[in-house]
């Protein structure tokens, strides 16, 4: 029972990392979009997967734990997945600037034209 649940949460995982890298590679293409529900979207669709990466990571180091692996080679597997966690994190951090950027120019532009209205 633990191997098939050890296998389905390994499946789980390699199919979540694929969604990761998919989403991660796309985001270039969004940004250059410009769409900013999009963008907001996309953030949303990082921040699941990687919740749900990192859940897996947990349950999966559990059963390695429990069937007494080693914790180095448990470290190791943990430190490559981090890696990708953190390239997806890289990602939020940009589309969260290309959304702070943007709604800051809006404000700034809102200002400028209550300015012009307040001046007539």
């Amino acid at each position: 029972m633990a191997e098939e649940n050890d296998s389905k949460s390994s499946v789980e995982l390699a199919t979540k990392l694929v969604q990761l890298g998919t989403a991660r590679d796309k985001t270039e293409t969004i940004l250059q979009a410009a769409k900013e529900s999009a963008i907001k979207r996309h953030v949303e669709t990082l921040r699941e997967i990687i919740n749900e990466v990192n859940k897996l990571v947990r349950t999966i180091e559990a059963e390695k734990i429990t069937a007494k692996e080693n914790s180095d080679e448990i470290d190791t597997w943990i430190g490559e997945i981090e890696e990708k966690l953190n390239e997806g994190d890289e990602k939020i951090t940009i589309l969260e600037q290309w959304l702070n950027e943007t709604r800051e120019k809006r404000e700034y532009s809102d200002q400028k034209y209550r300015k012009v209205e307040e001046g007539s």
